[in-house]
């Protein structure tokens, strides 16, 4: 594995969202879906077919050291050792390999349907920007050990804390920060989670510490250290890296044989390499997810772009602000005086 280093929210009014039902959709395993892993030594992605045939190592040439690895129904995201996540079209065009920067070490990204997450591995934060890059907040959560990789669903984010041994969770706002919410048996270097399950890598090089994929209860409770092994008959001890799941199967890398792994989740003996030649594996994602469920609508981050002096003699003042979300409408207040419709700039009058 790879050597680690180690190592002001915005001023918000209140802003009316509209609302969303809950919508759920089921994924089955398509004719077209996809396992990605990273090719951390070889500045590459891969990409197969789900049973493994169609293996293509370069896939796409990305920048840098690839690391962890995420997909949505659009996009690929990537981790890199420039300190900068990529992304690209699910089709492996459009590649900016500096879709956010400024994230410090970034070890771990993951996706949802409004934001972008990643570790922060220097800085002991886990980020987050929307979708399209902007709204970057490099402290949305606080208080990691070496954070090194990311999940997402419904409710919670979930995130690995190295130099701990454990697994931390939030809900989606960033609050209700559990550093500790899952303890690990091993090294924690990969983090996914499907409807039911959180899973984690258990990866340590002493031969006295298990190698293998833990996995818990979405409540923490349930903890299975073992709950499947990686195979051993590669050349070289195995360090399995990064995990994924879908439907019916667990997916990881195996970063010392250079291959990805794979075992189907009702039966864990049915464990083998079934891609070979990758370089130096880190990541692993794939792109027929067991479930996507759409979280209710958060309500608009509203930033005041352009305010007055905190005093000033002035009796007319100006306000500049925007919203997260297209389309928002905004209330303004004074004082104690009542909310009441705004917009942007506003201007404040006959003030005392």
């Amino acid at each position: 594995m790879p050597s680690r280093r180690r190592g002001t929210p915005a001023q918000r009014i209140g802003a009316v969202a509209l609302a969303i039902a809950l919508l759920s959709l089921a994924f089955a395993e398509s004719a077209g879906a996809f396992v990605y892993w990273t090719n951390s030594s070889g500045g590459s992605i891969g990409r197969a077919m789900l049973d493994g045939s169609g293996a293509n190592q370069r896939f796409m040439t990305v920048a840098g050291f690839p690391e962890d690895i995420e997909v949505d129904a659009g996009h690929i995201y990537w981790t890199n050792a420039s300190d900068a996540i990529g992304r690209a079209s699910i089709g492996g065009t459009s590649i900016d390999p500096a879709f956010i920067t400024g994230t410090g070490e970034t070890d771990g990204v993951a996706v949802d349907a409004y934001h972008v997450y990643w570790a922060n591995h220097t800085t002991d934060t886990i980020g987050r920007a929307n979708l399209d890059g902007t709204g970057v907040n490099q402290t949305f959560i606080g208080g990691a050990s070496a954070p090194t990789r990311v999940a997402v669903d419904a409710n919670h984010i979930y995130w690995t804390n190295r130099d701990t041994k454990t697994v931390g969770r939030a809900n989606l706002d960033g609050t209700g920060v559990d550093q500790s919410f899952i303890t690990t048996l091993g090294l924690p270097a990969g983090l996914a989670v499907d409807a039911g399950h959180v899973y984690w890598v258990n990866a340590n090089m002493a031969p006295d510490v298990s190698v293998a994929i833990g996995r818990a209860n979405l409540d923490g409770s349930g903890v299975d250290q073992t709950f499947t092994f990686s195979p051993t008959g590669g050349a070289f001890p195995t360090f399995p890296s990064g995990v994924a799941v879908d439907a019916g199967h667990i997916y990881w890398a195996d970063f010392s044989n250079g291959t990805v792994v794979r075992s189907t989740l009702d039966s864990t003996t049915d464990v083998s390499y079934f891609i070979f030649g990758a370089s130096f594996p880190v990541g692993v994602a794939v792109d027929a997810r067991p479930f996507s469920v759409v979280p209710p609508d958060p309500a608009p981050e509203t930033t005041i772009t352009k305010r007055p002096p905190n005093k000033t003699r002035k009796h007319s003042v100006k306000f500049r602000f925007v919203s997260s979300k297209p389309g928002s409408s905004f209330r303004c207040k004074l004082d104690k005086r009542p909310f009441e419709p705004c917009e942007s700039p506003k201007k404040l009058k006959r003030l005392k």
